[in-house]
């Protein structure tokens, strides 16, 4: 890999580091526990990520349950299309990530990216509920 692809990936993981330092943590305790035991080790890092987008996971689909029963049928058929479009941006987007480098970083780049992917969009459709 070029040394600018190098710098472009090593920008991108001190941005999104940053920004999630700045706005403060929206994972749960148990995630930020886990991967402070983790000691940098990747394989660990991975479990705690796998862990915590199970939560996330589980939290988008509560909402999005929630919100499809909440809206009227033209408003439902918009979220259905949205969400069928965010998996398909999350997918591609994670997989990009993902396959940046060619080493063993790749695989934690993954598993953020669908975690905070996940969080994000379970935020959204909990706004999503809770202001309608």
């Amino acid at each position: 890999m070029n040394s600018a692809m190098v710098k472009m990936v090593f920008a991108i993981s001190v941005t999104a580091t940053a920004t999630q330092a700045a706005r403060g943590s929206e994972y749960s305790p148990a995630y930020e526990s886990c991967m402070e035991a983790s000691g940098g080790v990747t394989v660990q890092m991975l479990d705690c990520n796998a862990a915590e987008h199970a939560q996330q996971d589980a939290r988008l689909n509560h909402f999005y349950g929630i919100a499809r029963r909440q809206l009227d049928p033209s408003q439902r058929d918009l979220l259905i299309a949205a969400q069928r479009a965010w998996i398909v941006f999350r997918d591609n987007d994670c997989n990009l990530m993902g396959g940046l480098t060619g080493g063993t970083m790749d695989s934690l780049n993954a598993s953020g990216c669908y975690l905070e992917r996940t969080r994000s969009r379970a935020d959204d459709l909990q706004w999503l509920v809770e202001s309608n």
